[in-house]
């Protein structure tokens, strides 16, 4: 039972006066220390009436350990996990579970704000149901004003009236009895009543705005609490609704599916295992969902739902809506396992139709056979297909007679299947060799093409031999004998396809695949024949090409060297020297070499591109360590005259020997800087000599 009180600052502050500094809280006390005591109060904040609160305690009369605990700070602990520590500790300070008795404990934290309850034993559930009012209306509202003994005497009052109540205390037995005020053990008055005497106007009005403060704290806590009860009960309220819709919706129609699932024949039939099976899982969900339905409508019945505390309430929500999905699921399932049913139903009715369907159909390929034989086509492995038809229909109506109608329907549905195609077959079989007589045409057709294309490739490679190195002519006669190979296999693969197109074989299907085959090859023939005429190509590109590439390449390396020259003080930091004269002299040779008669233009092409990333390569070194070294000559200049204003400074004024020892180190700093041999450590020492000579003329 943990409770913040959310009072203004400003109020307690008023209330109580200038605060000391707080002690921290009490560690937990040996059995020998004052709280493990038998006295009913123990205030380590000094804020409690201890013989006021023990005459409140006392009227719970025997068979109740009454507790009393007041905190300035839990330094961060929670207050309710105090309690349940110091009674550990305490032993219960008497009580034991089990013996008839109880235990109340009442505990505030002055300077935290916070307050708790906490209770065991025979009057717990009488503790529980007068919580909210003892705390809130009790405790809170006196707390809020820093009326600490009126709050705690409230408090005890409501719980001392609410164990009355439940153990048949009357008004006259003295139990739940409210405290009267007078005068306290000092003589001093009681809390909250106004003492004798003349006072100021603001000290007339102090009681009206303490309390007016209380209550609107109260008042606050009470109304949020009350607001959030009622949501959670308005949740559950319409999560309950929703659950008896649910049970209505899957109740409805539920004998109903189960009633026509047990009229199903019963016989072995495929379809039937099938919705047979459906039905017992959908029935399984339900009689689950029914079971946490018929828990749950009497845990929340709709006369309990408004008398529910907020918790319980908000934790009955997840539960009320999860059952109602699974009702929901369930009756999804008993739709599908109806519509099975039903699907069932019409393949019973519709089973003389599908067979005479297949009748027909089978006529229709009879009279078909038959002229196609006529018109000379063999059909020898269809003439049997008709009477596979008549067959099966008669499958079909002996499986109907055995109520199997799942099953007849299949037999139908791949007997009509096997029909349709070979009607398919029969009616397309003109169309089909018009086709093929086409597609083998064009391929013929192809055939000059393909022995220009071959020839002319052989012309080109005897022209690339005679003029090229052999080293560009690698891989291409292979490719114009792979290409001349195919074509002499293309000839008897297209007499092959004739053949099987003819009315003699009447391999037409075959013919197709062949067909397919054949033009792949005519692809890949015209592929190779192809490959003299683009190398032709990309040599005479290359000719033309190269030596201007070789010569831009000389210019780049030669760009690269001036650079070098004119930055020889920053080249020097270099840890290896850049062969810049051997790429530029390189690059010649190779522009000499692609201008040679016969020349070697693929090796030159991939010597050039090697050396074009070695330049550009040298290029970038080049560039940064000409970058590094103006960044290292920017630091030595700042820090050279930075050192010369620091010397200026200390040489004109009377400092301390701590500038003149910065100074030294920041000339010494820049000495290191000029000898550095390493860019690096230039960088490092001249930033190290900027900032010292900065700061010794900041001193």
């Amino acid at each position: 039972m943990r409770r913040l009180l959310a009072v203004s600052g400003a109020l307690l502050t008023l209330a109580l006066g200038p605060a000391g500094p707080a002690p921290a809280l009490t560690p937990l006390a040996p059995a020998d220390e004052p709280i493990c005591s038998g006295d009913p109060v123990f205030d380590a904040a000094g804020v409690l009436d201890d013989a006021r609160i023990e005459r409140a305690a006392a009227a719970f009369g025997d068979g109740i350990v009454v507790k009393v605990l007041s905190y300035r700070s839990t330094d961060g602990q929670d207050l309710y996990d105090r309690i349940r520590d110091e009674r550990e500790r305490c032993a219960g300070w008497g009580f034991r579970p089990g013996r008839g008795e109880s235990l109340l404990v009442l505990a505030v934290a002055t300077e935290d704000r916070r307050l708790a309850s906490h209770y065991d034993g025979r009057a717990m559930d009488r503790f529980e149901a007068a919580r909210e009012h003892a705390e809130v209306d009790g405790m809170g509202a006196s707390f809020g004003n820093a009326r600490w003994t009126r709050g705690m005497v409230d408090g005890l009052a409501i719980y001392a009236r609410a164990y009355a109540r439940g153990s048949g205390g009357g008004p006259d037995s003295g139990v739940g009895a409210p405290a009267t005020a007078g005068p306290g053990p000092s003589g001093t008055p009681e809390e909250g009543v106004e003492a004798s005497g003349s006072a100021g106007p603001w000290l007339l009005l102090l009681p009206a705005a303490l309390v007016a403060g209380a209550a609107g704290w109260g008042g606050l806590v009470l109304a949020r609490r009350r607001r959030a009860r009622r949501a959670a009960r308005a949740a559950l309220g319409v999560a309950t609704d929703d659950l008896a819709a649910a049970w209505l919706e899957v109740e409805e129609g539920s004998e109903y599916v189960h009633a026509r699932v047990a009229s199903l024949p019963s016989v072995d039939d495929a379809t039937l295992k099938q919705i047979r099976a459906a039905h017992q899982t959908a029935r399984a969900g339900l009689e689950h969902a029914t079971a946490a339905y018929l828990t749950l409508a009497q845990t929340y019945d709709v006369t309990r739902v408004p008398q529910l505390g907020t918790d319980e309430a908000t934790a009955g929500v997840g539960p009320v809506t999860a059952v109602a999905a699974d009702l929901r699921a369930a009756h999804a399932e008993l739709a599908e396992v109806e519509a099975a049913v039903t699907g069932f139903e019409r393949l019973r009715d519709d089973l003389p139709e599908q067979i005479g369907t297949l009748r027909g159909a089978a006529g229709r390929l009879t009279g078909l056979l038959e002229r196609r034989r006529a018109d000379g086509y063999r059909t020898a492995d269809l003439d049997g297909a008709p009477g596979a038809a008549e067959q099966a229909a008669r499958d079909a109506e002996t499986l109907g007679r055995q109520l199997r109608f799942g099953d007849a329907a299949l037999r139908l549905a791949t007997a009509a299947e096997a029909v349709g195609e070979h009607l398919a077959w029969l009616e397309g079989l003109d169309g089909y060799r018009t086709a093929l007589a086409t597609d083998l045409a064009a391929l013929e057709a192809r055939r000059a093409g393909l022995d220009a294309a071959i020839a002319d490739a052989r012309v080109t490679l005897e022209h690339l031999e005679t003029t090229y190195d052999s080293s560009c002519v690698a891989g291409v006669r292979d490719r114009v004998e792979a290409a001349a190979l195919g074509r002499g296999q293309l000839d008897g693969e297209l007499a092959a396809i004739r053949g099987d197109a003819s009315m003699a074989t009447q391999e037409f299907r075959r013919a197709r695949e062949r067909i397919a085959a054949a033009a792949q090859a005519a692809d890949r023939i015209t592929t190779d024949a192809a490959t003299a005429g683009e190398r032709e190509r990309e040599l005479t590109e290359l000719t033309a090409r190269l030596p201007l590439t070789a010569q831009r390449l000389a210019a780049d390396a030669a760009g690269v060297g001036a650079r070098i020259e004119a930055n020889a003080t920053a080249i020097s930091y270099l840890d290896v020297a850049l062969p810049v004269a051997e790429l530029e002299a390189e690059a010649t040779r190779l522009g000499e070499r692609a201008r040679a008669p016969k020349a070697p233009l693929l090796a030159v092409r991939a010597d050039l591109d090697t050396l074009g990333r070695r330049i550009v390569e040298s290029a970038g070194v080049v560039e940064a360590v000409i970058a590094a070294y103006e960044d290292a000559q920017r630091l030595l200049t700042a820090a050279a005259a930075a050192a010369a204003d620091a010397r200026d400074e200390v040489d004109r004024a009377d400092v301390g020997r701590a500038a003149r020892a910065t100074l030294a180190e920041a000339e010494e700093a820049l000495a290191r800087a000029e000898s550095a041999d390493a860019l690096d450590a230039v960088r490092r020492a001249a930033e190290e000599a900027r900032d010292l000579a900065n700061d010794a003329a900041a001193r």
